[in-house]
């Protein structure tokens, strides 16, 4: 207490580690989940990982030239991935087979937060009272599967306005073709893993009591007025709808479009005669 100013918070955190420990089957793996285009087997479980990691084939950038693409070879001089354009994305050859293939996923990344934690402030000052609960989860990924790029004529969001059109224009988006002969919107790959962490502003209300020379004056024990809001702001690097994603084992972090999380505010008096 300084004065008329009240002042309490209250912090707590957890740290979270997920890891599979035996598989029973011949495999010794278990997988599952699918994207958004046709791809499947986007989680997976081996003994060490945690259960339901993303498993994806890397990329390394945009073929920027024909001579990028014929450089990229195997053993024997043949191109690793022949049915490539300038534009198209580069997938590695993870095993060293000399082609792509689903053989080449690796584990790339996890839907679990590395940490999860939040905030919860209260602060009374001359009849106004603040309270606000803040949340964070942070290390986790997203498999963002929200556009459906086997239809052609759908939309795109405003950040493929930043896709590649020429050499050194782009090498993160590729370009933009409804044949897709290099399968870049087709191949379950990290493309389409992005960080998911989040800082949210669950709740948060404003008050304001009326003093009791005015309260006893006109006989009511109490008023206060306020006004409050969920979900009010969220900051995240994430670009679908929400980076907040559920679901179960094998299909957690799969985003295919989740409605975000209403915002919601109201207002109103609490009155005690």
């Amino acid at each position: 207490q300084f004065g008329k100013l009240y002042f309490n918070a209250s912090i707590n955190g957890a740290y979270n580690k997920n890891e599979v420990l035996d598989i029973q089957n011949s495999e010794k793996r278990l997988t599952g989940g699918d994207g958004g285009f046709g791809q499947s087997g986007v989680l997976f479980a081996e003994v060490g990982t945690p259960m339901g990691a993303f498993y994806a084939i890397k990329t390394d950038g945009i073929f920027q030239t024909e001579e990028e693409i014929s450089a990229y070879v195997n053993s024997t001089g043949g191109k690793i991935q022949p049915k490539a354009k300038p534009g198209d994305i580069k997938f590695i050859d993870a095993n060293g087979d000399g082609t792509i293939l689903p053989d080449d996923r690796v584990e790339s990344g996890s839907p679990y937060p590395d940490f999860t934690g939040g905030l919860n402030l209260n602060i009374e000052y001359n009849g106004f009272d603040v309270n606000m609960f803040i949340y964070a989860a942070l290390g986790q990924e997203v498999y963002d599967a929200t556009r459906r790029y086997d239809m052609n004529g759908t939309n795109y969001r405003a950040d493929w306005l930043n896709r590649w059109t020429g050499p050194g224009t782009s090498n993160y988006y590729p370009r933009v073709t409804f044949v897709d002969d290099n399968e870049n919107m087709k191949t379950v790959s990290d493309f389409f893993i992005h960080d998911g962490s989040f800082v949210r502003l669950r709740n948060i209300t404003l008050g304001y009591t009326l003093p009791k020379s005015v309260t006893n004056y006109i006989k009511i024990k109490n008023i206060r007025f306020y006004v409050s809001a969920e979900n009010l702001l969220t900051f995240t690097g994430y670009k679908g709808y929400d980076p907040e994603i559920g679901g179960g084992v094998f299909s957690n972090g799969i985003d295919h479009g989740i409605y975000p999380q209403a915002r919601t505010v109201l207002g109103g008096v609490n009155i005690t005669f």
